[in-house]
């Protein structure tokens, strides 16, 4: 059914409004790429493509979102008392973020293998983040990711991911454009 992919689908293009207005600061901004997301021939294409995993889209933004927190936010409450100051600047993430942010990617790796990208893409933030401010909690990031990567290709039945990582190779039948024109 169709209803699925257009209800997660508006979902997403409601939840770019705050999204993008976190990350520029400004209202116009924000309500320029909701509106371009509307109208977006493309989007409406890849939407009606993706069909059950559109769900995969208001996820990742989701995973996007408190993987950032997780690495720019510092470590607040108990967390903060329990970390020995010694070694709390290698572990100055907030660990609220951390948790939502594992529960979401592995709700997303459910989802799709796709949704493992955002590991990636963290990967490499982590690396500008260090490179930027020093902070040695970025170091503590790179250094568990490569080790988590070296586990997961480790053991065949896991580290066979990336043989199935695809752009979602399927075909859904024919274009909007194709109906109109025929």
């Amino acid at each position: 059914t169709r209803v699925v992919s257009i209800f997660f689908s508006i979902l997403f293009a409601f939840l770019l409004l705050p999204f993008a207005h976190f990350f520029t600061k400004r209202r116009y901004i924000s309500i320029f790429i909701l509106l371009s997301i509307f109208f977006f021939f493309e989007f409406l294409q890849l939407m009606r493509w993706a069909r059950m995993y559109a769900l995969l889209f208001p996820v990742f933004i989701a995973m996007f979102y408190t993987g950032y927190m997780m690495m720019t936010q510092k470590t607040k409450g108990i967390a903060k008392k329990i970390i020995p100051e010694k070694i709390l600047p290698f572990f100055d993430f907030n660990f609220t973020y951390v948790f939502l942010f594992l529960i979401l990617a592995l709700f997303g790796y459910f989802l799709h293998y796709n949704a493992l990208i955002i590991f990636i893409i963290l990967f490499f933030y982590a690396f500008w983040l260090f490179f930027r401010t020093k902070e040695k909690k970025y170091i503590t990031f790179i250094a568990v990711s490569l080790v988590a990567f070296i586990i997961l290709i480790s053991f065949p039945r896991y580290g066979r991911f990336l043989e199935r990582f695809t752009f979602f190779e399927a075909e859904n039948g024919l274009s909007y454009i194709q109906i109109l024109l025929s």
